[in-house]
């Protein structure tokens, strides 16, 4: 488990403890902060395929092999590898596993706030 996710599961057993009203205003601020890190990790996630894909294409069209080490330089002119490797890692633990998002996107307003207003209460 990475530091980000350790982080994350720490936020989710703080605002399962947390006593109303704070559980309330924990909730607002936590949103933001996932937010914030599933924005960060989307756009490192979105440059390093883009421009693998563009080295890939040129490598095909001059019939030459792949060569790793040009492949990651290419991506590190755009992107570090660091932060490559930890959007990789963070993805996970923000992103859910299952349908649970868009069958969410897909709710009324107030079918998702009564939805919301159930779990806070539990």
């Amino acid at each position: 488990m990475t530091l980000k996710a350790e982080n994350i599961k720490l936020k989710e057993q703080t605002i399962k403890r947390a006593k109303e009203p704070r559980r309330t205003m924990l909730l607002p601020a936590t949103a933001c902060q996932l937010e914030a890190h599933v924005e960060k990790a989307a756009r490192v996630l979105a440059k390093a395929p883009k421009i693998l894909t563009e080295e890939l294409v040129l490598v095909a069209e001059a019939g030459a092999d792949p060569d790793v080490v040009v492949l990651w330089a290419a991506v590190e002119e755009a992107v570090p590898r660091t932060a490559v490797a930890g959007a990789v890692a963070t993805a996970p633990a923000l992103v859910p596993e299952d349908d649970r998002s868009a069958k969410a996107r897909r709710r009324s307003p107030s079918e998702s706030l009564l939805i919301r207003r159930q779990r806070v209460r539990i």
